[in-house]
């Protein structure tokens, strides 16, 4: 019960954790720009719409990208290059989100190191109310019960980790949003 326990606890801490979240105010505009240039990225809309979009250009008034999709399926063979469908233009102030996503090697160390640590939470509270084996075989001391927990969720993660991927997510703030924090 304890191994399946701490493979959900793993699994669901690893999936929580593998984004990070970044507040671009707009005088770092240039710099997400240079982040999303080459990548093929995920808009959000305050509409709730999700375009999946290349060439991002980001302004402090304005943002472009290209909407691209995958190509349809030929015969049995899948086409997987992309094709621009349609350029949009819109005011900054109606993006919600941009998702950049895909970085496994991101994700494998987020996994290992939120594994390892989902793991040595559960093996210290585990150690701390375990009373053990009562012959004396195998009665390890709460932090080694971490330790070795914490390992075992470290193993656990890195597989699940390095599946999900590390996303970034940037959320715009507006320049109304700067004023008033600053006030």
């Amino acid at each position: 019960m304890k191994v399946y326990s701490l493979i959900l606890i793993s699994s669901v801490t690893v999936f929580i954790c593998c984004t990070s979240t970044h507040m671009i105010n707009p005088s770092a505009y240039d710099e997400l720009n240079e982040n999303v240039r080459k990548e093929r990225v995920e808009i959000t809309l305050l509409s709730d719409k999700v375009v999946v979009a290349d060439s991002v250009n980001i302004k402090p008034d304005s943002a472009s990208w290209m909407e691209v999709q995958k190509r349809r399926q030929r015969g049995y063979r899948q086409d997987k290059r992309w094709q621009k469908v349609k350029k949009w233009i819109v005011s900054t102030s109606e993006i919600n989100k941009i998702e950049v996503g895909g970085n496994r090697m991101q994700g494998a160390l987020g996994g290992i190191f939120y594994g390892f640590l989902a793991g040595a939470s559960f093996g210290l509270i585990g150690g701390l109310t375990e009373t053990g084996d009562e012959s004396g075989f195998f009665n390890p001391e709460p932090e080694e019960s971490a330790a070795m927990v914490g390992v075992l969720g470290a193993i656990i993660g890195l597989p699940i980790g390095f599946l999900v991927g590390g996303t970034d997510e940037y959320v715009l703030q507006d320049l109304d949003d700067n004023s008033e924090n600053n006030n």
